[in-house]
């Protein structure tokens, strides 16, 4: 009776981590939080205005009145490329800096942006002197999301012109909506970038079944993908069970999704 005990207990703990590993599959890209901005191309007017920008919308103009819920507005601080931000809610709006007094920093795909990042909204021509000198890079940024209303963190591709910044043009952006960690992936034309997986619970922590008679049991484990752009795609390709008393298992077998 114990052989037999524990071969139908054997039997059913495969049975539902294959269970659990089709639910990772199913689950791929149902779960992402990332959000694509509509922002699309917009030129930086190399005057006092500038241009003002709402993250979420996609909306510009050269004054507030046309932006409700602006974000960010670039401009040109004595022909010097430089940012401004919304003050309401206070605390809630700024750019990834080396210090809260500045300045901006220039990022690349595969760098987080999240509430451990330091912001700066500082004003200064000199705070952007690295997009001055010219780029082609990423702005980390947080804002107040007026749909969900709540701060979100997110990142814009920036490209510029030395040596005082202009021509510049903000490319495109991206954000994460639920206010979580979002990790940079190179975004605007021709920018092809597979997602990353984030898995729950982690390989580390793992999936652990309950002791006792053998009987069914349900788990789950939640695949959440995150900053991929034009065609990247990234690949479940299977699960496997490890540790003790791995041996006692049979083979796992998945579908590649």
């Amino acid at each position: 009776m114990q052989t037999a005990s524990f071969a139908n207990r054997a039997f059913s703990r495969r049975a539902i981590l294959l269970q659990a590993a089709t639910l990772c599959l199913w689950s791929t890209s149902s779960m992402a939080a990332v959000v694509t901005s509509p922002i699309t191309n917009i030129n930086v007017p190399n005057t006092f205005a500038g241009i003002y920008i709402n993250v979420v919308t996609g909306v510009s103009a050269v004054n507030t009145a046309g932006v409700p819920g602006w974000d960010v507005g670039p401009w040109g601080s004595a022909n010097s490329l430089a940012l401004f931000w919304n003050g309401t809610p206070a605390n809630s709006h700024g750019g990834v800096g080396a210090a809260t007094t500045g300045p901006y920093s220039v990022l690349a795909p595969g760098a987080a942006v999240s509430a451990g990042s330091t912001f700066t909204i500082t004003t200064s021509a000199a705070s952007m002197a690295a997009y001055q000198a010219g780029v082609d890079g990423y702005l980390g940024f947080r804002f107040f999301n007026e749909g969900t209303g709540a701060m979100n963190f997110g990142y814009a591709r920036i490209t510029s012109t030395g040596p005082m910044g202009f021509p510049a043009t903000v490319v495109c952006a991206r954000y994460e909506n639920t206010g979580a960690l979002i990790t940079i992936a190179a975004c605007g034309a021709g920018a092809n970038t597979a997602p990353t997986l984030t898995y729950s619970p982690t390989t580390a922590a793992g999936v652990t079944f309950p002791s006792g008679a053998a009987g069914a049991v349900n788990t789950t484990i939640g695949i959440t993908s995150a900053g991929a752009a034009g065609t990247g795609q990234s690949a479940v390709t299977g699960c496997s069970i490890s540790g003790a008393g791995a041996a006692s298992f049979g083979a796992v077998t998945t579908t590649p999704a």
